[in-house]
């Protein structure tokens, strides 16, 4: 039996639809009668997950299409990119079904091929989400040690944390690649980059709390990995700030230092345009008009860190 899961992130239903079985699909009808359910309860975004079938995906996007529901997220396997971004899907994220269209997850990707994605991606107007550091750490392309040291786990129950290194050690995800993730990681940061300099829209993204990616903590780590690909730290703070807030603009207003737009500004001692570290370094921040000093930010962390070494004393693993 087909299950359907609900995740709300910001303001927007994001909409799982995962295939349990996939021997035993849903029919289309179901996909369909789904996304009615969803637009009759005033939710106006669909994230499409893995295990759809191209006919269940195709109903769905035909009906979020009649309905002016977006629909965003995964390309499931059965669906492909092309597929995907003729239908409509208005983000790719993780830059899901990119590599597997050129048949590239475990060989270095020509220019070529590269010119052709974004090309792809141009034609139809999609924007794309890349989590280049969650998925490294996800297909075994980051450095075991290096995660293991992340300052930020201290922040997250010692249940997750446990989970987290336990999938160090025995990974449990489909998208893991042993054999060359790191040939498959290279091509990614390729691909962004390649993506970023053709003009395709990037949309900042974490998909925290994930896989040694703490909230927070997990922007920073994204934006080291975007300008180790080498996109410029200008793009990679419009991509967190405008191209955000112009992705929402029909729900609110942010990602801009403007009248009328909300305030969310971050105080630092350095220029983040010189050095992506200076935005560790935070002298405080303004949170929807909120002011959180230096001193107020560090006593809230050592809340959450004290409050989870507390649970790590009493947790017993079953």
């Amino acid at each position: 039996m087909n299950t359907m899961v609900r995740f709300i992130t910001l303001v927007t239903l994001l909409i799982f639809i995962a295939a349990c079985e996939p021997a035993q699909p849903s029919a289309p009808g179901k996909a369909t009668q789904r996304v009615i359910e969803q637009r009759d309860q005033g939710w106006d975004l669909l994230k499409v997950h893995p295990g759809l079938t191209l006919s269940e995906y195709q109903a769905m996007a035909k009906t979020a299409r009649d309905a002016n529901i977006d629909f965003t997220g995964h390309v499931p396997k059965d669906v492909g990119l092309e597929v995907a971004l003729t239908e409509g899907q208005r983000t790719i994220d993780h830059l899901d079904g990119y590599l597997e269209a050129i048949d590239a997850l475990n060989r270095p990707a020509s220019k070529y091929e590269l010119d052709y994605l974004v090309d792809l991606t141009l034609r139809h107007g999609a924007a794309v989400v890349p989590t280049q550091a969650l998925w490294a750490t996800i297909i075994g392309a980051s450095d075991i040690e290096q995660l293991r040291q992340y300052e930020e786990i201290d922040y997250v129950p010692e249940a997750v944390r446990a989970g987290w290194f336990n999938y160090l050690e025995e990974p449990s995800l489909g998208y893991f690649n042993a054999e060359a993730a790191a040939i498959q990681q290279d091509n990614r940061q390729r691909l962004i980059r390649a993506l970023f300099d053709g003009g395709v829209p990037m949309i900042f993204g974490t998909d925290a709390p994930q896989l040694f990616s703490v909230p927070g903590f997990s922007a920073l780590r994204e934006i080291a990995v975007l300008h180790d690909a080498g996109i410029p730290l200008a793009g990679i703070l419009h991509s967190a700030t405008v191209a955000a807030g112009e992705y929402f603009a029909d729900k609110d207003l942010f990602g801009r230092v403007a009248e009328g737009h909300r305030a969310d500004l971050v105080l630092l001692q350095q220029n983040p345009l010189e050095d992506p570290a200076a935005l560790a370094g935070r002298s405080g921040v303004m949170v929807a008009g909120q002011w959180l000093d230096r001193a107020t930010i560090d006593n809230q962390l050592e809340a959450i860190r004290a409050a989870g070494m507390r649970k790590s004393a009493n947790f017993k693993p079953e």
